[in-house]
């Protein structure tokens, strides 16, 4: 049973769990994109890592993930993880502190939490 929680992995920035093979799918989407750009405030240049590409903007990016270039290097990268028993990095240093400011921030402002009642 372990290993079952092993391959689910979980969106730092959608707070989402996936199975593995449905993470790069995820990373790729529209939903994972605009909740970068909102999480960051604006617009943002956006990587696919399965074409090696940038677009600038959500626009540009939902254009290039709607291509069949776009749509077969997915499945290509899918079946290589597949096949080799690997994961893509999508580790970033920056989403990564952006976030652990945003569930900081979350855990100060949840009910219960140590600043309630402070000042009354």
């Amino acid at each position: 049973m372990k290993n079952k929680k092993k391959k689910e992995q979980k969106c730092h920035i959608c707070f989402q769990h996936f199975k593995r093979e449905k993470l790069n799918k995820h990373m790729h989407s529209r939903s994972h994109h605009e909740a970068i750009e909102r999480l960051k405030g604006g617009q943002q240049s956006h990587t696919c890592l399965a074409c090696k590409v940038s677009a600038l903007g959500l626009e540009q990016y939902v254009t290039h993930i709607s291509t069949t270039e776009h749509l077969t290097n997915l499945d290509f990268l899918e079946d290589n993880c597949r096949k080799n028993g690997i994961a893509v990095d999508y580790n970033d240093a920056e989403l990564n502190a952006i976030c652990a400011l945003r569930d900081q921030k979350r855990l100060v402002l949840k009910p219960g939490s140590s600043t309630k009642g402070l000042g009354t």
